[in-house]
Formats: C-alpha cells, structure tokens, sequence
C-alpha cells in the first residue's frame, strides 16, 4: 500500500514513479494471467488519481483549500484512489470499484486506456450484453437498444434497466447505434416523422441506461437531394437537447442517394447545428469504400483535420470487402479485406485513434474467431 496526502504532497512525477512501481508488482502477479478478468479498471483509476492531483492544485490556486488522498492497493492487481475535502468541505468523492480491465500503455505524458470491443446481441435481456462482451474480452461494446430492424419499441422492466447499470461496472464502455429503419434525410412526410421519433425514443431509452454515445445514420434522400441537409439538420435539432450524451454521426460508403458519404456535408451538418452534444462516429469501411484511402496517414490527417479529433468520439473498426471508391457498404473481418493488417497498422499510427471507443461491426467467419480477431485488432492498435 503506497498512500500520501496533502495539497502538493503528490506531484505528477512522484505519482508516476509510484505507479509504475505499482504496475511492475501487479505484473509479477498471477492475476496477469487473467488480464480480461481480474485486473477490473486499473488504468482508468489511475488516470483518476492524477485528475484528483491536478484538481487539488486548481482548486488550491483559486483560494479553495481542499487536501486530496490518493490511496494505491496492489493487492490483487487493484488500484483504488479517493478525494476527500477539508473540514469545511468534508464530503468524500469516492473513486470508481476496481472490476474488470487493464489494457492501456504509459507515455510520459498520459495513459491511454484502450477501449474496443465489438457489437454485441441484446437477445434474452439488454443487460446480457455486458456478460457476452465480458466473455469475448471487450473494453467496449456496442448494441441496439431495442428492435434494430422494426419500428416499435418493446418497454424494458425497472429490473432490466437496473441490472443493465449495475453491470456498467464491469469496467465495459457502452456505446448504442440507431436501428435500420429511421431514415433522417427521407422527402416522404410519414417516413421522416416517424424517424423523428423514433430518433428521441432512442435517446430517451439511452438516457434511462445511462449510455453515453449513440451513432446516427443521416439515411438516404431516395433521389430527392434537394435540402437533404435541412431536413438532417432539423430532424437532429428538434432531438439533442433531450440526449444527456451525445449523438454521433457515421459517415456512410458512398452508396447511391446516401448522405454523408462525404465528410464536408457531416461537417456542415455538425456547422448548422453547432451543439456540444454532437460528434462523429469513423467508419474505416465506409471511408475506404467511399473513397478514403485510410492506409494513408496523410489521408487520416486530412479527415482529422476535417471533422476535428476531439469531434470523433467512436471508430466503427471494420475491414472492407470491396476495393476503395467502390461505392458499397461491406464489411469484412479485421485483415481479410483490402484495408489488410498493413493497413490498420498504418492508420493506427495515427495516436489519437486509440483514444476512442473503438467497435468491430465485422461478420462471423470460419477463418478468424471473434477472440482471435479482437486480440488482432489490439495488436495492430499498439498494445
């Protein structure tokens, strides 16, 4: 047990030497044997403990005097931390439980914690979700919150939702995707409004499960472009101040009729609405086949440069079953399509990538199992 405090009594190079000390015991442990399992939010409560250092010391220079405790367990591989106020403020600011994860890298500067896993069935129960990404090793996962394919909504029981927040603390990054159905950029009035609502039932469902991120489909004009873009930008203005997370919206592959296949008209949508709670969701396949040749890093900064990095929250990671600039949306498994491992080493080179919440929407395949094809995907992100 390593514990300081005191306002300054921590400072970030004292903290960093204290944790890796840390981390070199936990990795002699035998809980490293089970790296999915054991070692919950090792990384994430790290990045905590030196949120609460730099907390102390703006706090301190405002004039508001308030001394933080950072507490760090190695038994079983665990780090917990704690802020605790002075007497005048003596309420306690506990830190996350430790439960699932370690999976991140040590620069100089920060952690990066990776999260990435893949889309996931809600069959059964929503809450199963978490136990079938648990069992494949996800950091993250993704899933529909109701029927992804129909229009109606089934009602989910207190309990569902109960056990679907309660298992958030697996340590799992949930991120929720739009159904098929809605289409945002229809001309058809029925179409639209329907979409339209369907759009806020889904934020108040995501809402209710405490899900951050959900991924936005713009749709398809039908062959009516003619203010296309006003009626996304209307449909998306009439729902966000509902969402207390953020929408994002996913670039498409450059099929007929389809908006936002280009990454100007996400961004001019993103200039119309102008909301904090809107961002981007990265399609590698959808890039690629639209024209995006991602295996270029020059390319990458361009799209960056773009939609801007802190605007791109989530990476739909999938590999593309046609060539580049052909126009389809068909997502391969990570290596077997014509992005190709170089590839994703390549786009992986840009760092910023492994910041997001990264999702595997790929298919079943006889070649690769979903857990060889996450561990692929991990060891071509860098960890």
């Amino acid at each position: 047990m390593e514990e300081k405090e005191g306002v300054g009594a921590w400072n970030i190079k004292n903290a960093k030497k204290a944790i890796m000390k840390a981390l070199e015991e936990a990795w002699d442990s035998e809980t490293m044997e089970k790296p999915y399992s054991e070692l919950s939010n090792f990384a994430e409560c790290i990045v905590y403990a030196l949120e609460g250092i730099w907390l102390s010391k703006k706090l301190k220079k405002t004039g508001i005097k308030r001394r933080y405790l950072v507490s760090m367990d190695i038994e079983n591989g665990k780090l917990q931390w704690q802020l605790i106020g002075n007497e005048a403020q003596a309420d306690e600011l506990p830190g996350p439980e430790p439960n699932l994860h370690l999976l991140f890298k040590f620069s100089s500067k920060f952690f990066i914690m990776l999260h990435i896993g893949y889309h996931v069935s809600i069959a059964g129960s929503i809450d199963l979700s978490f136990d079938r990404a648990k069992e494949l090793g996800c950091t993250a996962m993704q899933i529909f919150v109701t029927n992804p394919r129909g229009w109606s909504m089934k009602e989910l029981s207190k309990e569902e939702v109960e056990k679907f927040v309660e298992k958030k603390a697996y340590g799992i990054e949930p991120v929720a995707h739009m159904p098929y159905l809605p289409n945002l950029a229809s001309p058809k009035k029925s179409v639209y409004d329907k979409s339209i609502k369907a759009l806020e039932e889904n934020i108040e469902r995501c809402n209710m499960l405490e899900i951050s991120y959900l991924v936005v489909h713009l749709g398809s004009t039908l062959g009516v472009e003619e203010k296309a873009l006003d009626r996304v930008s209307n449909a998306i203005s009439k729902c966000i101040d509902k969402y207390d997370g953020m929408l994002l919206l996913e670039n498409e592959a450059g099929q007929r009729n389809s908006v936002g296949s280009k990454l100007e008209e996400l961004k001019e949508i993103y200039e119309r609405i102008s909301s904090r709670k809107l961002g981007f969701c990265l399609d590698t396949c959808h890039a690629f086949e639209s024209g995006y040749d991602i295996r270029d890093q020059k390319v990458v900064s361009n799209i960056e440069k773009t939609l801007g990095r802190s605007n791109i929250k989530a990476i739909h990671l999938n590999d593309a079953k046609y060539p580049l600039g052909s126009g389809k949306d068909r997502h391969q498994n990570i290596g077997l399509g014509y992005i190709g491992e170089d590839g994703f080493s390549s786009f992986f080179k840009n760092r910023w990538v492994v910041e997001k919440e990264i999702i595997l929407e790929t298919p079943y395949s006889k070649e690769i199992s979903p857990k060889e094809e996450l561990s692929l995907a991990i060891k071509l992100a860098g960890f």
